[in-house]
């Protein structure tokens, strides 16, 4: 088991069960955020900084969230 990584970015686009995430690094990543709680993702909508608290998926541009927080 893989410990809890971070991502920093800005939101590019919200669904159901992910959103793509612009890193700070500059990488596209497209996390699956099934495991978040609904109420917390309401808040997140496109152009937004925020934190992305999990781990990575099953290739680089994959990511696994735990958690998604806007920066404040």
């Amino acid at each position: 088991m893989s410990a809890a990584q971070s991502l920093e970015g800005s939101v590019e686009s919200v669904g159901v069960s992910e959103l793509k995430l612009q890193t700070s690094d500059g990488r596209s990543v497209v996390v699956d955020t099934s495991g978040v709680d609904r109420q917390a993702l309401r808040a997140i909508g496109p152009g937004d900084a925020v934190t992305v608290m999990g781990k990575s998926g099953a290739s680089p541009d994959r990511f696994v969230a735990q958690s998604v927080q806007p920066k404040r």
